[in-house]
């Protein structure tokens, strides 16, 4: 049978990316050219954002799934015990007698149903935050792929701009006080021992002061960095750039 390949997954992301990238960078010299509404130019710059942050939740997720294809003796292992303690004996004799293979897990399952295990509701797998991806690697993957997690989750420049993504992308999906709050916490500087925040020195044209965001198309058209670069178009790259850690050589 054959196996996913990650790498496969990852080069899809990347290239999706780019092209989300490219096509952002693309409108926004157009409007720049043509003095449209100032309303206009952060939405492009919201859409952008959004998009990417959709795009990693997903990729994450196939990736995670294909990472378990490619070796599953843990998670093959992990959701037998399960089966083995969660289901009681006389429900467990019901079922077999009625399908010998209810409670069979192969030794090669496919995506489908490993995404089934994890998934059970059916919606796109995700993770909470860093903490919960990890764990879940740790729970199911092999140890060549727990360190590729692990060299992500594992280091705080790239987990912290992870941690932005995804409070962005809530900010703009629903505006409450929360998400505001959240993502105000996320773009700051980290403090010294702190948790929450930014770190690392590829991420300090991302950073906010101690003022809060009071508008986020505002944050993401700004110019800043030595290239003056929209720091919507930096986020793509530092995604991609986080992203790449999760190539199998």
């Amino acid at each position: 049978m054959r196996t996913a390949d990650s790498n496969r997954y990852l080069g899809e992301f990347l290239k999706q990316v780019k092209d989300g990238l490219d096509q952002f960078n693309k409108v926004d010299a157009i409007l720049d050219e043509n003095s449209v509404q100032v309303g206009l130019q952060k939405s492009v710059a919201e859409d952008a954002a959004f998009r990417l942050g959709a795009l990693w939740e997903v990729f994450q997720g196939r990736w995670h799934v294909a990472a378990i294809s490619r070796d599953p003796v843990k998670f093959v292992s992990e959701t037998r015990s399960r089966l083995e303690d969660r289901l009681k004996d006389e429900i467990r004799s019901i079922v077999l007698a009625i399908n010998p293979e209810a409670l069979t897990v192969p030794n090669r399952p496919k995506m489908a149903q490993i995404e089934a295990v994890l998934d059970p509701n059916g919606y796109n797998l995700t993770f909470i935050d860093a903490e919960a991806w990890m764990k879940s690697s740790s729970r199911y993957h092999s140890s060549t792929y727990q360190n590729l997690v692990k060299g992500i989750v594992g280091d705080a420049e790239s987990a912290s701009l992870l941690d932005l993504l995804k409070k962005l992308r809530n900010l703009l999906a629903h505006g409450s006080t929360g998400s505001k709050v959240a993502f105000n916490r996320a773009c700051r500087a980290r403090p010294t021992g702190g948790k929450e925040g930014l770190t690392g020195v590829s991420n300090t044209s991302l950073m906010r002061d101690q003022r809060d965001v009071r508008d986020v198309g505002v944050y993401l058209r700004a110019r800043v960095g030595p290239d003056n670069e929209r720091r919507v178009a930096i986020l793509h790259r530092r995604v991609m750039d986080v992203a790449g850690k999760l190539r199998l050589k």
